[in-house]
């Protein structure tokens, strides 16, 4: 019995950092405490956010019109009926499944 509260106590963890009798806690320095460093990584997000605005800059025209169209696809949508009209829709198809089960 006395071996099975040893290893129950051995298990328990602490809630909270050890203070010492001087009353500060020790720190603890863990190695992913490290910042990210600049270099390769830094540069390397610098040079894919640069390339990414160059895309964008030279497609500028093709991605308003792609905009364009998704506006008018949302205006003609809306026209139509929009969502309400799509939830009526699904709710009688509901109603269907209901009375066919």
């Amino acid at each position: 019995m006395t071996e099975v509260t040893n290893e129950v106590r051995g298990a328990q963890v602490s809630s909270g950092p050890a203070v010492t009798e001087s009353g500060t806690v020790p720190v603890r320095i863990d190695p992913t405490d490290r910042p990210i460093p600049l270099w390769p990584e830094g540069v390397l997000a610098l040079a894919a956010g640069v390339t990414l605005l160059i895309i964008g800059l030279r497609h500028r025209t093709w991605l308003q019109r792609k905009a364009d169209e998704g506006q008018r696809m949302v205006a003609e949508f809306q026209r139509q009926g929009g969502l309400e009209d799509l939830t009526q829709v699904a709710r009688q198809a509901g109603e269907l499944l209901k009375g066919a089960g």
